[in-house]
């Protein structure tokens, strides 16, 4: 009962907190009540937070539990019910301490970072509202309330990336974002709407307690290959999955996110948004265990992803554009694990990733901040002595993004690479050299941001130099507060997670015994376990080298020879491997000229030519004109008229088309009377006129 009562409370006080910032920014434009206003959303974001905590503490440490509260019923009409549960378990509260903490943080750090913004209680109020619809989201026992949560954080999506509406490219960047999760969201119902048709029943319990029993309900079979129900309801969920976590092919949305302020793309990118998509993946796994196209189809996406991301954030310039391709390649970590079936390591990345992305985030923030928004790393440098505590939490993040020992991703991120490695597919060569690129890579691009941004010499404007100073307290507080969970929460829980044995996630997911490899992840060879865990150390080392000794005369002269393949590279990477390009030049652009001549030559010249208001009037014009000339007075004409009314007649009453063959002799028959009638008619009016003319009357 308690258990229950905590989660309401944290869906209640996030509720309280969203509408009553929007409302008060919507009724009043009082400075004071604004500022109480925000005080008070801001205390139920916290407590909100102590609670999660508390729930998770209570879950993880002293029993499991499985059950849906609040099983309130929603939707009712007869042939379709749905009701408003939330379920409680292990995933749940693994979920809610990724997603309410960090989002207390940010409102912590955003408090002081949009200070100076008038419209403060509005973002506020927006932020809450984000974190109130992803808790509905991970916490909904079936898939409308599910649905109901991810439109939910689409749609604050989109007024977070818009809050500066002014910009236009602000306005840009949320209609992409909004678009191309409209193709996810497509799917999704598409998904939904087949698990009803198939199941009777949207309840996760019911869906996932039947998906055995119909693995063998085949669609068809295609040029030889059987497809199931089970595969197009698991491919579905995974493109709606990369479209809200952005996979290479759907990605293009999140960098261009950054258009929002700093807050918004640490909780877009860290804890809510990115995550949803792997969300629903993990809480769909009796499902994705069934599939192995699906899942296939997946390693080979997340490997893609993660090295694609790694390249393009190694030549980006702008300071949140490379963290957050940083986020999709780490997000293809995840999804390639999610594929291997090791659904509690994938949850284990998530919350490390969430917690040094939102720190990551939060320090580029305060450096921004400092240089009064600039975002360009050629523009900044010199700032070690200036920010030290930022210093210090970038390092942090950055250590723990490339995985250094010792460090919240090093007890997840290098466990992914060696389950790859164990993954009985033929997949598994080519995924591994992927997602091995990708981590040193991902040490190259940490380095060369550090690099640029603190100690180079300064390329700062000396009026901004000037002005630099360290975060103040709130925003500090947030990040120190970050720092220290992204250095000790992963070595708290992870045995929770990724011990062999462990049941923490027991009744939340389901691991099919045939995909089970964490144990031949230990037999690996220790040579091999090396090289893993010392890949981003060889990152590393690579680009210290290179920034100690690249003005050396060897370094010059290998560096000119290379240097139109480098540039090539580069710009192709900078470019983003054209991606765009190909989106906005061949298929956006391709399919507007080609609709623009269709819409001219087919639509306007030929059917609205014939169909519209003046073919219309044509078609009743030229019919009018040829039931008038039937009505000319010669029989020919109306024989011609007898004869067909003749023959529809036949066919509509006998429905016999051989009577038809005795209109023939009956049709002369009938000619040869009415010639001779007339004939004889036409003599006898020439006869009466003789007659009266002989007569001498007039």
């Amino acid at each position: 009962m308690l258990i229950s009562v905590i989660l309401l409370t944290i869906i209640s006080l996030l509720a309280v907190s969203a509408i009553v910032l929007c409302v008060i920014d919507w009724l009043t434009a009082n400075l004071y009540l604004r500022k109480l206003i925000i005080v008070i959303g801001l205390t139920c974001v916290i407590e909100a937070a102590v609670a999660a905590l508390f729930l998770f503490y209570q879950v993880a440490f002293n029993y499991h539990i499985f059950y849906i509260i609040a099983n309130i019923n929603w939707i009712d009409t007869g042939l379709f019910t749905v009701s408003f549960g939330l379920l409680l378990d292990s995933l749940t509260v693994t979920m809610l301490i990724v997603v309410v903490p960090t989002s207390a943080l940010i409102h912590c750090y955003s408090m002081n970072y949009m200070s100076s913004d008038r419209n403060i209680t509005r973002f506020i109020g927006y932020l809450s509202f984000f974190t109130l619809m992803m808790v509905i989201l991970v916490s909904s026992s079936n898939f409308i309330l599910m649905f109901f949560g991810w439109e939910g954080i689409g749609l604050a999506s989109y007024l977070l990336i818009n809050f500066w509406y002014t910009r236009r490219q602000a306005n840009k960047s949320s209609l992409k974002a909004v678009i191309i999760n409209r193709i996810g969201d497509l799917f999704l119902i598409l998904a939904i709407s087949i698990i009803y048709t198939i199941y009777g029943s949207v309840d996760y319990i019911t869906v996932f307690g039947l998906n055995f029993h119909l693995i063998h309900l085949t669609l068809g079979t295609f040029f030889n290959f059987s497809i199931n129900w089970l595969d197009l309801i698991t491919i579905f969920l995974l493109i709606a999955a990369m479209a809200k976590s952005a996979q290479v092919g759907l990605h293009t949305w999140l960098p261009d996110a950054m258009e929002g302020p700093t807050p918004v793309s640490a909780l877009i990118h860290a804890a809510t948004l990115v995550t949803a998509g792997v969300f629903i993946l993990v809480r769909c796994s009796p499902l994705i265990e069934l599939s192995l196209i699906t899942r296939n189809i997946m390693i080979i996406i997340g490997a893609i992803t993660s090295f694609y991301a790694a390249c393009v954030a190694g030549s980006q310039n702008d300071l949140k554009r490379v963290i957050a391709f940083s986020t999709c390649s780490q997000l293809g970590y995840i999804f390639a694990i999610v594929g291997c079936s090791n659904y509690g390591l994938a949850i284990f990345h998530l919350m490390n990733h969430a917690y040094f992305k939102a720190l990551l985030f939060l320090s580029a923030g305060s450096v921004i901040h400092a240089l009064n928004g600039q975002q360009d790393l050629r523009r900044m440098g010199g700032l070690l002595n200036l920010l030290p505590l930022t210093h210090i939490c970038i390092l942090i993040a950055s250590i723990a993004l490339m995985g250094l020992p010792f460090t919240s991703a090093f007890y997840s991120k290098h466990l992914i690479i060696e389950m790859i490695l164990c993954f009985p597919n033929i997949l598994s060569i080519g995924s591994f050299v992927l997602l091995l690129s990708a981590a040193v890579l991902t040490a190259l691009y940490s380095i060369r941001s550090l690099y640029l941004t603190f100690y180079i010499d300064s390329n700062v404007l000396a009026s901004k130099f000037e002005s630099v100073y360290e975060a103040p307290l709130p925003m500090s507080i947030a990040m120190v507060v970050l720092s220290f969970m992204t250095i000790f929460i992963a070595y708290i829980v992870k045995d929770l997670f990724v011990r062999s044995g462990t049941d923490f996630l027991d009744g939340s997911v389901f691991v099919d015994t045939q995909n089970y490899i964490v144990l031949d992840a230990e037999l690996i060879d220790w040579i091999i376990k090396i090289i893993i865990s010392s890949v981003s150390l060889f990152g590393v080392g690579i680009l210290i080298i290179y920034y100690l000794f690249y003005k050396v005369s060897i370094f010059v002269l290998i560096y000119n020879r290379l240097i139109n393949f480098t540039r090539l590279i580069f710009k192709f990477s900078n470019r983003k491997w054209y991606f765009d390009f190909i989106y906005n030049e061949i298929f956006l652009l391709g399919l507007a000229k080609f609709s623009l001549s269709i819409a001219l030559t087919i639509l306007e010249y030929h059917v609205l030519y014939y169909f519209g208001p003046g073919g219309l009037r044509r078609i009743i014009q030229s019919l009018s004109q040829f039931i008038a000339d039937l009505q000319n007075g010669s029989i020919d004409a109306y024989m011609r008229v007898f004869q067909i009314t003749y023959c529809l007649f036949i066919l509509v009453v006998f429905k016999n088309p051989f009577l038809i063959l005795l209109i023939p002799p009956y049709y002369l028959f009938v000619y040869i009377c009415f010639n001779s009638g007339w004939y004889l008619w036409e003599k006898l009016k020439e006869l009466t006129r003789w007659i009266v003319g002989k007569l001498g009357f007039q």
